[in-house]
């Protein structure tokens, strides 16, 4: 068959765009399969064996991407038809035809984008270096589509054409950093320095979106986020240092991998193949040179976090001297476990004091919130490593409270709301919060509240839970703050809320406070503890 002029690719090269790799179809059919038996076991499992919280969250996954895949199974089935019908219409077109309106060009300018015959340079540049399977190449001549149908056809919405013009820099750098990326004759040098306009634009984007993130969720979650993607920008630049992995050269026999005599062959003269062939032959090369040594950079910098994470008590880190983890922890919070590994009777006061200041931070309510790690500071305290004020420190830092005022039709209310972080004082001394009233001006108190509150009260998971399964009898909404409403006179006035910290009992059990005749909180033997808690602010009444 004879090739057009206008083609660069052989028929052969363009007809195996047409044709399924049945490899890449087995192993797609069969990840799908082992998929959906993941599925089926874990379902299985969460019906019939209480299984950990971890595998939950592993099923959910798993459900994600089998759903994915019919999806895409789905799309694929429905696409070929039509990809296939356009397939011979686009050699014989030379290129004529607009790739996502899947219409032919050159009798009839595509309404939606604005092709005619005029765009063939551009669209056989497109659609050859598909043919090619050159990444790079089809990247940077989807760009160069897009923006000649944006000079046709400009959008109407003005919002879109907007963003389009603010991205517009961005677009252009990403495309000539590939286009460098992609040329052979480019040193690491002439790659590094196309790309660093693209890097300015993601180092910008990226600092915007961490600084969104810090600001909204907190340090924790910034690191925790951090944690998993900042490798983005150091694999721009290895990416640019090593080039591209795979790039178009010359003719190859799929079969022998000899290489073609011509730019149009017919028979392979080592194998004697067809190469007329859908398939039959292939200009992939994957030159690798010198680029291990930093593609081995690049593996070590991924895997270096995990190196230094600490499972089950195992990893570099926990090789580390236990001031260097803490301190490393303070920053990038320690993991679930971490001060039940803990041997207090072999650590220092100034190790014991550290850690407890640590555990404290972290179960504060904007903490990271430790998990199994109860018994710490109960026997750091016991041994006498840390000092009995520490108790009271970490009841204050893990219940918090906030009085919040509000004028309304001439009404002022005085709201009392408290916090509550991880449980960290032992099993019998459960941080409760009780409520003591209010005082305007330095006046009387007013009535205290019976009710007392505490973590289970506040926290989603065990309000999540029915009230059969829960301990507690859970509570309304509306009793979960301290509301009192005040009659004040014009004039600013200095309105006190005063509280307790109590630590009694178990989580389970309700704590029902006593008060005197002045509403002050009466001290029984049962509480291991009792920190009062004062707050003030002022309102201006006109």
């Amino acid at each position: 068959m004879a090739e057009s002029n206008d083609w660069t690719c052989t028929k052969a090269e363009w007809d195996a765009l047409a044709k399924p790799s049945a490899l890449a179809q087995f192993i797609f059919r069969m990840t799908l399969l082992l998929d959906l038996l993941l599925v089926v076991g874990l379902c299985a499992a969460w019906s019939f064996i209480k299984l950990p919280f971890v595998l939950h969250f592993l099923l959910w996954i798993a459900l994600a991407m089998f759903l994915i895949g019919v999806g895409s199974w789905t799309w694929v089935r429905r696409a070929t038809p039509r990809w296939i019908a356009l397939h011979g219409v686009v050699w014989e077109a030379r290129g004529c035809a607009c790739p996502w309106c899947k219409t032919r060009v050159d009798t009839t300018p595509c309404k939606r984008h604005g092709f005619s015959a005029a765009a063939q340079p551009q669209l056989l540049a497109y659609w050859e270096a598909l043919a090619m399977r050159d990444m790079s190449a089809i990247e940077f001549r989807t760009a160069e589509l897009r923006r000649l149908a944006e000079s046709l056809r400009p959008p109407a919405n003005i919002a879109l054409r907007l963003w389009r013009g603010v991205t517009a820099p961005y677009r252009r750098a990403k495309a000539h950093a590939v286009t460098a990326s992609s040329d052979s004759n480019a040193t690491a040098l002439m790659r590094v320095r196309a790309a660093v306009p693209s890097w300015l634009f993601l180092g910008a984007g990226c600092a915007i979106l961490g600084t969104l993130v810090y600001a909204i969720f907190g340090r924790s979650i910034f690191l925790g986020v951090l944690s998993g993607c900042w490798y983005v920008i150091p694999l721009t630049i290895v990416a640019a240092v090593i080039g591209p992995m795979s790039r178009a050269g010359r003719l190859r026999c799929t079969k022998c991998f000899q290489l073609c005599a011509d730019a149009t062959p017919s028979r392979c003269p080592e194998c004697g193949s067809d190469l007329t062939k859908a398939g039959a032959v292939d200009r992939h090369s994957r030159p690798m040179g010198s680029r291990w040594a930093p593609m081995l950079i690049f593996a070590l910098m991924i895997s270096l976090p995990m190196l230094l994470a600490v499972t089950g008590g195992f990893g570099v880190m926990s090789q580390l001297p236990l001031s260097m983890q803490m301190w490393c922890h303070s920053w990038t919070s320690p993991p679930h476990g971490f001060f039940r590994s803990l041997t207090v009777a072999t650590l220092s006061p100034a190790e014991a004091a550290t850690a407890a200041q640590l555990l404290i931070a972290q179960a504060a309510p904007d903490g990271s919130r430790p998990v199994f790690d109860f018994d710490f500071l109960v026997k750091a305290l016991a041994s006498g490593k840390v000092p009995q004020s520490t108790r009271e420190v970490a009841a204050r830092a893990t219940v918090l409270a906030e009085l919040e005022l509000a004028t309304k039709d001439g009404v002022t209310t005085a709201t009392v709301a408290p916090e509550f972080g991880a449980l960290i004082l032992g099993d019998d001394a459960t941080p409760r919060f009780v409520f003591g009233g209010i005082s305007v001006d330095g006046g009387a108190w007013s009535a205290s509240s019976a009710l007392s509150l505490m973590h289970h009260d506040l926290d989603s998971f065990w309000r999540a839970l029915k009230p059969a399964d829960s301990p507690l009898s859970i509570l309304p909404e509306s009793q979960l703050r301290y509301v009192t409403a005040l009659a004040l006179t014009p004039g600013t006035h200095e309105i006190r809320a005063r509280g307790w910290i109590v630590l009694s009992g178990k989580a389970y059990k309700r704590f029902v406070p006593t008060f005197d005749l002045d509403g002050g909180l009466l001290r029984t033997p049962e509480m291991s503890g009792v920190y009062e808690i004062e707050l003030h602010e002022s309102v201006t009444i006109r």
